[in-house]
């Protein structure tokens, strides 16, 4: 229960307070909006990423940096710091001009609708005498009683009516806030980098009268060519000051304990190298080195007894002409990893065969069958093991081959369709598979080299000339680790082939998660 102040003295005197400390403010007002307590994090041997973003917005309001980027990680809290700095400036300054920009529409519209709410608390009006004015507060803005305004943005559409500040004032009156401005998943896209960038150029920075007024970028680094990294290298003619915090800092101290332990930190730097460098140090890694180290891969000198299926993928070319990407065909065995001789539930392949060839579109069932063939002889335990399923890329020549397979008995054909259009987003998902150890292959094996050296040509850059062994091993991952839909699907257990072809079809219609199996 907040105690409401009656006397005008003692309401100054907790404005005072207020109006102090940004910190002090979030901490009240947070508790009156959510009912919660506003949480602080407490990190060992460093200062709190709280403290230091709401000293940040505070120097701002004192106009000490008008032109500011903080680079935290994810899930930080930054979003909810800066909706409450908003509140707490207009608090003091009613008729201030805020234009709050983020990746979409819908985000800023979340961000600026909270804002509207905390402004109508009873409280809030009744301590400040601001308040959201009733008759001019619909869509993507509103205004406050005093003629204050708060606009959204999204990149995503036309921005238009922006309204940031006012000019030839020497208080505050208001900012330019961009509260993330890419989506990793589609940060590797050049032409969607430059989007953003051209936005800030033409538009958003044109709506900021002049250099009083201040522009905030808050916001995880994504790319080493974001829109953070054009800002902080000089990219609009301006000096950025720079607040970058880091997950963990030199000596291995998480940022948010709570949040993030130290541990999860030190796997993921393993097992996601260019993601924890980017989103949790703000020290992107330069795009253009190798994707897969030939380290991350599991060498065995023997086939797991544990197989308990294998399945075949696809990539097929247009032509046999060397310069084009070639046909593909890759034999996976699925299995359950073995720990400390104890049988975990973790799922693992390994890479029994693989054919690349340059074969033209009328030979391309003829060498299927071949591989096909050639598949059925792998033993386990001297039982045969013919592969389930057949999981073909829906694309150029594989759409014939979808067609010609498609009623063969003895075997499930899966048509793939990616649903991410970028290859090396696509590569980077299967990363953390590999470095965990999850892909094997047999040290001898005749495609052992071919396959590792194709592997560690792969490049963030799309400078390889060739990516269809990669291909059939993203399609593996995705179908065997990620979605599991060929798991279970023994065929070592008799069962017949029209019962396996409808539990797929049945799975595959109830599962909603699937990214790369086209639904039946």
């Amino acid at each position: 229960m907040i105690y409401l102040p009656n006397a005008k003295e003692e309401k100054n005197e907790i404005k005072k307070e207020l109006w102090g400390s940004l910190l002090k403010y979030t901490q009240l007002f947070y508790k009156l909006y959510t009912n919660r307590e506003f949480t602080i994090s407490r990190p060992v041997g460093r200062e709190s990423h709280t403290i230091i973003i709401s000293r940040t917005l505070t120097k701002v309001t004192q106009g000490l940096l008008p032109r500011v980027v903080i680079n935290v990680p994810p899930r930080s809290g930054k979003s909810t710091d800066v909706v409450f700095w908003i509140t707490w400036v207009l608090s003091q300054f009613p008729d201030s001009n805020f234009s709050y920009v983020s990746i979409s529409m819908d985000l800023a519209l979340t961000k600026t609708r909270m804002i509207k709410d905390i402004m109508s608390l009873p409280y809030y009006e009744e301590l400040f005498g601001v308040r959201v004015n009733p008759k001019i507060s619909k869509g993507k803005s509103f205004e406050t009683n005093y003629g204050g305004k708060i606009f959204a943005a999204g990149l995503d559409s036309t921005i238009v009516g922006l309204d940031v500040g006012i000019p030839l004032q020497e208080r505050p009156t208001g900012a330019l806030i961009i509260d993330d401005a890419h989506k990793p998943g589609e940060i590797l896209s050049e032409p969607v980098r430059r989007h953003s960038i051209e936005i800030y150029n033409t538009t958003l920075k044109t709506r900021v009268p002049n250099m009083k007024i201040p522009i905030v970028f808050i916001g995880q680094r994504v790319h080493e060519d974001d829109l953070a990294g054009f800002l902080l290298k000089g990219g609009d003619g301006q000096k950025w000051e720079h607040i970058k915090i880091k997950a963990l800092d030199d000596a291995g101290n998480s940022f948010d304990p709570d949040l993030y332990p130290a541990e999860r930190l030190e796997i993921e730097k393993k097992v996601n190298d260019f993601v924890f460098w980017s989103q949790m140090q703000q020290e992107p890694i330069p795009v253009g080195g190798s994707i897969f180290k030939k380290e991350d891969f599991l060498f065995i000198d023997k086939f797991p007894e544990n197989i308990e299926f294998t399945f075949i993928t696809c990539d097929t070319a247009e032509t046999a002409k060397t310069f084009n990407d070639k046909t593909v065909f890759s034999l996976w065995g699925v299995h359950k990893i073995i720990q400390n001789n104890i049988e975990t539930d973790v799922y693992g392949l390994v890479w029994i065969d693989c054919m690349e060839i340059a074969v033209e579109p009328c030979d391309l069932e003829k060498y299927f069958w071949s591989f096909y063939s050639s598949a059925c002889t792998f033993r386990i335990k001297r039982s045969p093991c013919p592969p389930v399923a057949a999981c073909i890329e829906k694309a150029s020549t594989g759409v014939t081959l979808l067609s010609v397979l498609g009623k063969v008995q003895g075997l499930i054909v899966l048509p793939i369709v990616h649903k991410q259009n970028s290859k090396v987003t696509r590569f980077l998902a299967m990363q953390p598979f590999i470095k965990k150890k999850l892909i094997s292959i047999h040290k001898y094996a005749k495609h052992a080299e071919m396959c590792i050296e194709h592997m560690i040509r792969i490049t963030l850059t799309n400078s390889h000339s060739h990516d269809d062994i990669a291909d059939t091993l993203e399609m593996a991952i995705d179908s065997a680790l990620v979605n599991k839909i060929v798991q279970g699907f023994n065929w070592n257990n008799n069962k017949r082939t029209d019962e396996l072809a409808e539990k797929l079809s049945n799975r595959l219609r109830l599962d909603k998660g699937f990214s790369n199996i086209e639904k039946f």
